[in-house]
């Protein structure tokens, strides 16, 4: 957001573009914090699969669209979910743990 209003500050991006550009991380970053918080990950590959059936079965580019779109957030699951997990280790790991 930092980046944001130095856009807005030297009139690269309009005021109205940079409220809407804040608004947009501002949901993005507390959804995903929800759907990490309710587990929803252990259904990642789930939803990248009904995004690409949704995608296959659509006739129109929008229903293409929202199939792209469940299977990003899909990915996007399976990836935190994947990051998690390497990093179990380091909770124990001695010299990181006497670094922090």
């Amino acid at each position: 957001s930092a980046l944001v209003i130095g856009f807005v500050a030297t009139g690269d991006m309009s005021l109205r573009d940079g409220i809407a550009v804040g608004l947009g991380i501002n949901v993005g970053v507390t959804a995903t914090g929800h759907l990490i918080a309710f587990k929803i990950s252990k259904y990642a590959l789930g939803i990248v699969v009904a995004g690409f059936a949704w995608k296959a079965r659509s006739k129109h580019a929008r229903g293409k669209h929202v199939g792209d779109t469940i299977q990003g957030l899909g990915m996007l699951l399976f990836g935190i979910s994947v990051i998690g997990r390497s990093m179990g280790p380091l909770k124990t790991y001695g010299p990181l743990k006497e670094a922090i």
